[in-house]
């Protein structure tokens, strides 16, 4: 379906799939992982990697999205050429207080501050959000980013930390694109 839906003078769509099938690869847009699938094991960095060092230059930012959620693509694509710094990290805002105060979420002193500053980090929420390709080549001088390994932490939350250990300062685009995850789409169905 998600094929069929977007235009592909305005998106190019690959599927990262862990240690795909045979009959799978015949497709042209799978982005073949040399891994178990998972959660929060590295698939998402690998993506990120991947598309770092293989997208055509055309490319001008590369999303994450979970296949479980609709988006206004007319909204996205005006957020993506309107953005207004070389350096933008797009999606929903994932603060302390929005991330449930566990000890893993951004410090609760920088919660009325949107900016990676100090120790003063955020992610957004897995469901959708991207990063400018000038933004995704700076990572490839972060440690942690630069060599596709088994992770141990949530992996959005390790985009965060990533950007906040990049060379560069991510300005945050928050939400400025529609979009539902299926279990929003949930609550808010009639019963």
């Amino acid at each position: 379906i998600l094929r069929m839906m977007f235009p592909p003078e305005h998106v190019s769509l690959h599927f990262p799939i862990c240690r795909p099938t045979a009959e799978t690869m015949l497709e042209t847009d799978v982005v073949p992982i040399d891994m178990e699938e998972n959660i929060n094991i590295g698939k998402t960095q690998r993506w990120f990697w991947y598309a770092q060092k293989h997208r055509p230059k055309s490319v001008t930012a590369v999303f994450k999205m979970d296949t479980d959620v609709m988006f206004c693509l007319s909204d996205l694509l005006k957020t993506i050429s309107t953005h207004k710094s070389p350096y933008e990290y797009f999606g929903t805002f994932m603060n302390h207080i929005s991330c449930w105060k566990h000890n893993h979420c951004p410090p609760i002193k920088c919660q009325n501050n949107n900016k990676f500053e100090g120790e003063c980090w955020y992610y957004m929420s897995g469901g959708l959000y991207g990063i400018s390709t000038q933004l995704l080549d700076k990572l490839q001088n972060v440690a942690s980013f630069a060599e596709p390994q088994s992770q141990v932490q949530h992996e959005d939350i390790s985009v965060g930390h990533w950007l906040n250990q990049s060379e560069v300062r991510a300005n945050i685009a928050e939400r400025p694109f529609s979009f539902y995850h299926s279990k929003d789409l949930v609550r808010i169905s009639p019963p």
